[in-house]
């Protein structure tokens, strides 16, 4: 889950949006 948010924040932006968008802002 860590992970995911970390690299969710501009690595995975758009492909993987989820549950990981709503811990960033976008």
């Amino acid at each position: 889950m860590a992970k995911c948010a970390v690299c969710g924040k501009g690595i995975h932006f758009g492909n993987n949006v989820s549950h990981s968008n709503r811990k960033s802002s976008r």
